[in-house]
């Protein structure tokens, strides 16, 4: 890094000021700036300042005096202007905006009724056929159909082009703890 010498009067000029002036020197934005000390204040590490957080406060009420040493990080201007440019044309980076109207797309497909179509998915839907079980037979189907179209699972038979003859609902088998495999069943 560079070394950079400003003269102030602590006790009048403010953290808005300092930072303003770091960013005409390094060319720094002010809102990122942070000043970061090896001095210390009663024996104990002076914590990393940031000016915009306090911007009316002055460096005397800061803690800054006369002959104060401290090492700045920042992001340039130019740098944040090219990560905001780089956000609106590469599609990998989603902004929240994005992001949000891609959950609302992915919970309106996922709460259609009926199994989910398409060329990689499952043939048969199948659920327990006993009176009184619960979930009800209704109910296990559509957690069947909504399982079946789950983003991820449809992206992974999608990715290995796997068509499954039949999803099914289970019986448990074993007990925790006390079989040397148990499988939970039931859905619930």
């Amino acid at each position: 890094g560079k070394s950079h010498t400003l003269q102030f009067d602590a006790s009048v000029c403010t953290l808005g000021e300092l930072a303003e002036r770091l960013e005409a020197v390094t060319g720094a934005s002010a809102p990122t700036i942070k000043l970061i000390s090896s001095s210390k204040r009663n024996g104990a590490a002076i914590p990393a300042l940031r000016p915009a957080e306090c911007p009316s406060s002055t460096l005397a009420d800061a803690g800054i005096s006369a002959n104060s040493k401290f090492m700045m990080t920042g992001s340039l201007r130019a740098e944040i202007e090219a990560v905001h440019e780089a956000e609106k044309t590469d599609d990998r980076i989603r902004g929240f905006d994005a992001e949000l109207r891609r959950e609302r797309r992915r919970r309106t497909t996922a709460n259609t009724p009926g199994p989910p179509s398409g060329q990689y998915s499952f043939g048969v839907y199948d659920v327990l056929q006993s009176p009184g079980l619960n979930p009800p037979q209704s109910e296990a189907r559509e957690l069947l159909f909504r399982l079946a179209g789950d983003p991820g699972i449809v992206g992974v038979m999608t990715k290995h082009h796997w068509s499954v003859g039949k999803l099914s609902e289970m019986l448990p088998e074993g007990k925790v703890g006390v079989s040397p495999a148990c499988l939970l069943g039931y859905n619930v």
